[in-house]
This record gives C-alpha cells, sequence and structure tokens, in this order.
C-alpha cells in the first residue's frame, strides 16, 4: 500500500512541476536564463508542496477509502495478543462472584523478568 501512495505523490508532483515549469517560462524568449531559473524555482516549490499534498491525499484515499478493513483486524496490538485475550474471555463466560484461580507456585530459577 506505501508503495501506491508513494509513486501517487510523486506522479501528482512530477505532473505539477512540468505544468508550473511550462506556464512560467518566457513565451517571448523561453531560452532566458531568469526565466529558466525563476521557471525551475516555481516548478521545483509546487512539485514538492503537490508531492506532499499527494502523499496525505493518497494517504487517506487508500487506506482509508479504497482498503476494506475489518474492524476485528485493525489495532492489533502484539500481534493480535489482546484479541485472542478478549476471545478466550468471551468463550468461557464470566466467573461466579467470589471466585478465583488457585495460585500457582514458581519453582525457583523459572520465573522470567
Amino acid at each position: 500500500m506505501a508503495y501506491w501512495i508513494k509513486r501517487f505523490a510523486w506522479i501528482v508532483g512530477t505532473i505539477s512541476f512540468f505544468a508550473v515549469f511550462f506556464t512560467t517560462l518566457d513565451r517571448g524568449d523561453p531560452l532566458a536564463l531568469d526565466s529558466i531559473l525563476q521557471a525551475l524555482l516555481k516548478g521545483t516549490l509546487a512539485a514538492s508542496l503537490f508531492w506532499f499534498v499527494g502523499f496525505v491525499a493518497g494517504d487517506i484515499l487508500f487506506k482509508g477509502v479504497i482498503q476494506d478493513v475489518a474492524s476485528q483486524e485493525d489495532n492489533l496490538v502484539d500481534g493480535g495478543l489482546l484479541q485472542r485475550v478478549e476471545d478466550m474471555k468471551k468463550e468461557t463466560g464470566p466467573k461466579p462472584s467470589g471466585a478465583e484461580e488457585p495460585a500457582q507456585a514458581v519453582k525457583p530459577g523459572t520465573a522470567k523478568p
């Protein structure tokens, strides 16, 4: 997905560079050095601005609209460990009040930090 977002931003930036570059050139003398430098500067600034805007818009478009994310698959923490714990809690149901699990004895040298 990141590849297409970067590709979209690059395409938008490149199109904006050439559009601004060719519209800024002096029509009377297109090979004048000041005209070319001014067109290059404006084109570069426009390309960087539109690249950033294209990156943000592409991120919103590709991740928010095109990619359909199931509600259980988003916010996976620790590889889905928290979701598995919640699923196990749902399967076993609530514990009766006052019921506690027996304490587990830890053997010396086996405790994990």
